[in-house]
């Protein structure tokens, strides 16, 4: 755990020392500070500094005072708090600040270059979570590595990451989500990210930013923050690209002029591919690697994570061997067979118009003889959404899909679209089965049936809850087994 001097922590922009921390200050004060955020957890040993931030449903420097009764040896606020606090807080140590939000990433930030790993910065429409997890079993192969937890990609979720990393930390993952422009320029000033990986842009937040053009943009606010110099742990600043979109491509040359490694159609080519994962070549060098993934979308996820290894000093070997402790993470293409049932492809963490593309070219892969989509609304897509979701019906007739359940309201768009496109190929001999369902309820009584050489995918977006459908049709599935 990242501990600090009182010294430090009254270096911190606009820091003012309380009048009861004043006079702990006529002598030298040798002890060391961790921080917490949560006025009922302190550390078990040493002195706590609680620093209060403020949520979107309550303002956690309202707790100082009960975190100095907890136990907490002082507390920081802001300098406005302090005002209102002043009858609470009187004659009780703290320290004001300007921000605590930026406190508490300046603060990690320190700690970063204290520690002095390679510090990997993951952001992306899709494929940042998949990407996160193979950089992660990639570099544990070879190097003490920390990455990002859950879905702490915020801007608290990444300086708790930096400041919970041991100090003997060798690699730092740190996933970097986003809601608008110069959040991630947020994240990364905290990180100082050495190699930073940008999966793909697609119109996930679409609702938010209005456009493809400036998703790229704000995807790119990572890039500005690497060096092209040689840092202070001797690694030139490194950009990885999860795709070669023209788009991508023309954002990033204007936000970094350094070393740029760009994902190719010739990057990575397939050797063999199953349900659960694939055997493939990386151009240039030598041997084949496997990873537990399926489809051009994740083999795209496994090119940045190798290339951000390859930049960092592991040698094939090592990365060929990390490769293999990969799991793939619950909801985001991770396959379920069963004895006498169909299998499942689990899609169901999240989805927006190109991870829903890249799922079923993914599930396509597999070769199955029957192939069944069962998909969901996309939400976040804001006036574009009923365009969106007829389009990518009319992109599924030209695939080789035999069946698509759409579940509940807005998918029946993805239904519409299929149909409509099918009756213009009225010369077509392809045949698809398509039916709109009310509710999982509904879904699932069309889909317990099913058996024999079939492949599921099923995907939405979270708030859809699907993860409940791929639960009962597993447990049915596996019942049928015993």
């Amino acid at each position: 755990m990242a501990l600090f001097a009182l010294s430090e922590l009254l270096g911190l922009t606009g820091a003012r020392a309380s009048l009861a921390l004043q006079d702990r200050l006529t002598e030298p004060d040798s002890r060391k500070y961790c921080i917490s955020t949560d006025s009922r957890k302190l550390a078990d040993s040493g002195e706590t500094c609680y620093l209060g931030l403020k949520g979107e449903k309550f303002d956690g420097q309202a707790f100082a005072a009960k975190a100095l009764d907890n136990g907490a040896a002082l507390a920081i606020i802001s300098h406005d708090m302090a005002k209102e606090l002043e009858t609470e807080l009187k004659d009780r140590p703290y320290i004001t600040v300007d921000d605590t939000r930026r406190a508490y990433q300046d603060l990690a930030t320190m700690y970063r270059y204290r520690v002095n790993p390679i510090v990997i910065g993951i952001t992306g429409s899709s494929g940042k979570t998949t990407t996160k997890e193979l950089c992660g079993a990639i570099f544990a192969s070879a190097r003490r590595t920390h990455r990002s937890q859950a879905n702490e990609n915020n801007e608290i979720g990444v300086p708790k990451t930096i400041l919970s990393m041991p100090e003997d930390c060798q690699v730092l993952i740190v996933e970097m989500g986003m809601r608008g422009l110069k959040q991630i320029d947020e994240l990364a000033r905290c990180a100082r990210p050495d190699i930073g990986i940008i999966t793909q842009i697609g119109t996930a937040h679409i609702e938010l930013l209005g456009s493809r053009e400036n998703i790229a943009i704000a995807k790119c606010e990572l890039l500005t923050w690497l060096d092209e110099k040689t840092g202070p742990n001797g690694l030139k600043g490194v950009a990885i690209l999860g795709d070669d979109d023209h788009l991508l491509r023309d954002t990033a040359a204007r936000a970094f002029a350094g070393i740029t490694e760009i994902w190719s159609p010739t990057a990575l080519s397939a050797t063999g591919v199953d349900t659960t994962g694939t055997s493939f070549n990386w151009h240039g060098h030598l041997g084949s690697y496997y990873a537990r993934v399926h489809g051009k979308h994740l083999l795209q996820d496994v090119f940045c994570a190798i290339q951000a290894a390859s930049c960092a000093g592991l040698t094939d070997e090592e990365i060929r061997q990390g490769l293999i402790n990969f799991k793939p993470v619950e909801g985001r293409g991770n396959s379920l067979s069963f004895d006498h049932g169909p299998t499942i492809i689990d899609e169901t963490y999240n989805a927006n118009p190109d991870s829903m593309r890249c799922a079923v070219e993914a599930m396509l892969a597999g070769k199955h003889s029957r192939n069944v989509v069962v998909l969901a609304r996309m939400a976040e897509l804001g006036d574009w959404g009923d365009e969106l979701h007829y389009d990518l019906g009319r992109w599924l007739a030209d695939k080789s899909i035999d069946q698509i359940v759409a579940i509940g309201p807005q998918a029946d768009l993805i239904a519409d679209g299929l149909s409509a496109r099918l009756s213009e190929k009225a010369s077509s001999d392809r045949k698809i089965s398509i039916h709109k369902t009310l509710d999982q309820d509904e879904a699932f009584d069309l889909l317990a049936g099913e058996s024999g050489d079939t492949c599921l995918m099923i995907k939405g977006s979270h708030s859809t809850n699907l993860d409940r459908l791929v639960e009962r049709l597993s447990a049915t599935y596996r019942a049928r087994s015993i």
